[in-house]
């Protein structure tokens, strides 16, 4: 790969781990509160979810789409749908909660 090439890689990287902190709520730390995992391996998900969301961000993205769903993002119609979003996350990561207990207690 060429100085260009990695330059523009690591730029999307940067572009793309931004819109993932901006959009990707912490589920797992929102279900953790009620499941019986440690702290460490909590701490690991939330590390393996991140990366995940990058990577596939970076594979089904070109930097212009990143760039311009950051732009919208940061417009009155983008910052409303982020605190939208971040609503239904929270009522989602609840919902795990419940459903883990659930089918844990029924073993």
């Amino acid at each position: 790969m060429c100085l260009g090439a990695l330059m523009q890689s690591d730029e999307k990287k940067k572009l793309v781990e931004k819109l993932v902190d901006l959009t990707v709520r912490d589920l797992m730390s929102e279900s953790d509160r009620s499941m019986s995992t440690g702290k460490e391996f909590s701490s690991r998900m939330r590390k393996k979810f991140r990366q995940e969301q990058i990577d596939l961000r970076l594979k089904h993205f070109e930097s212009e789409q990143i760039r311009a769903l950051l732009d919208f993002y940061d417009t009155a119609m983008g910052k409303s749908i982020l605190e939208s979003q971040s609503k239904i996350d929270h009522e989602v990561a609840s919902n795990v909660s419940v459903i883990f207990n659930e089918v844990h207690d029924q073993g």
